[in-house]
């Protein structure tokens, strides 16, 4: 019976002598420790700009996160460390092999009632448990750095798309100002406002008067430039008249040209050439005036079309929606949407300046 109980206990020594070299740390553990703390800074670039677009709606990227914890020690983070310090050659193992192996290994937590995260690796060997903390503290620095750049960047390009819908807007609700007649300077976004409807009806038939003017030259300009009669003096924000001058260039281009055959040079002559191409370009150049012109008649027609539609149309109305209540509140969108624009360019510009000037997200604590 002793000698039973005697081999017995032999046995399970044996048993207990090959869990621990089977074992990662062995039975009664790992003989070293290595420990490093990094520190996890708040976000430069948040997504609280306090602004709202015309909808009311927040602006920016909604779904951006100032700074998140960041569990140090999944498996890519680590086959991020093993590759890093070639962990796989060190052990003769695989990396998948290296995985299992490194597991038990690296533990993280953060630090109670700080921003600090503290790494610790256990190992058999100092030189591994040195060697281990280091590539995992640095990849898990890199990664979230990274990852900090990346969102800043997706926070930016989203400003930038608000920017656009926002500049579309201003756009729209330019055009719904210009429709009143009402002369506006759009440059220091100011324009008249009004007691009474005749008072405005004054000024917008005064535009329309002005419109129909510079409709009615442009007509003549027009007429001029097909017909080639320069026997007028009258412009249209031209300088110098460029129908005319044009006519003249032309005409004595064509005399040089007479002059020169005239001596007995042909049609082909470099000189006689060089002409003849000068006054093709006045023709051309004629073409693209009379565009230009057909284009601004056609401009004219649709704003004068525009003010008589909005602000001309008399009729029974209520006091909330009389022609001057509407124009005011036309005047209102426009300047509320400028400013808002304005307002967003400024956080626009800050913003950059923070993420050309950012400091790292996570840093090495020693």
């Amino acid at each position: 019976m002793k000698s039973f109980f005697a081999i017995l206990a032999i046995v399970s020594l044996i048993a207990l002598a090959g869990f621990r070299m089977a074992s990662p740390g062995g039975f009664w553990g790992y003989k070293y420790e290595a420990t490093a703390v990094v520190q996890v800074h708040s976000a430069q670039i948040s997504i609280a700009p306090n602004l709202t677009d015309s909808d009311g709606n927040r602006m920016m990227a909604r779904g951006y996160m100032e700074s998140e914890f960041e569990t140090p020690t999944t498996d890519p983070a680590l086959l991020a460390a093993i590759e890093v310090i070639a962990l796989d050659l060190r052990w003769n193992i695989s990396a998948e092999e290296a995985l299992e192996r490194l597991r038990p290994m690296v533990s993280s937590e953060p630090i109670r009632g700080t921003d600090f995260i503290k790494f610790k690796v256990q190992s058999d060997l100092q030189e591994d448990a040195n060697d281990i903390v280091n590539a995992v503290t640095e990849c898990y620095i890199d990664r979230k750095n990274r990852t900090q750049k990346e969102r800043a960047q997706s926070v930016l390009e989203a400003l930038d798309t608000e920017l656009a819908r926002q500049e579309a807007v201003v756009l729209a609700t330019k055009s719904e100002l210009k429709k009143w007649g009402v002369p506006y300077d759009f440059e220091r976004g100011s324009g008249p406002s009004f007691q009474t409807e005749e008072g405005m009806y004054r000024l917008v038939e005064k535009t329309l008067e002005q419109l129909k003017g510079e409709r009615d030259e442009a007509g003549i300009l027009l007429e001029k430039l097909i017909s080639w009669t320069p026997d007028f003096q009258m412009g249209i924000h031209l300088p110098e008249n460029q129908v005319e001058v044009m006519y003249e260039e032309y005409l004595a281009l064509h005399r040089k040209i007479d002059d020169l055959t005239s001596q007995g040079l042909g049609s082909h002559h470099p000189s006689v050439a060089a002409l003849k191409k000068q006054a093709n370009q006045v023709l051309e150049n004629t073409e693209s005036l009379a565009n230009e012109l057909k284009k601004r008649i056609e401009l004219i027609d649709q704003q004068v079309q525009n003010i008589e539609d909005t602000a001309l149309r008399r009729g029974a109305s209520s006091k909330l929606n009389s022609p001057v209540t509407r124009y005011h509140s036309a005047k209102a969108a426009y300047e509320q949407a400028k400013d808002l624009l304005r307002k967003m360019k400024v956080l626009q510009t800050e913003r950059r300046h923070l993420l050309k000037n950012q400091t790292p997200l996570v840093t090495r604590h020693e």
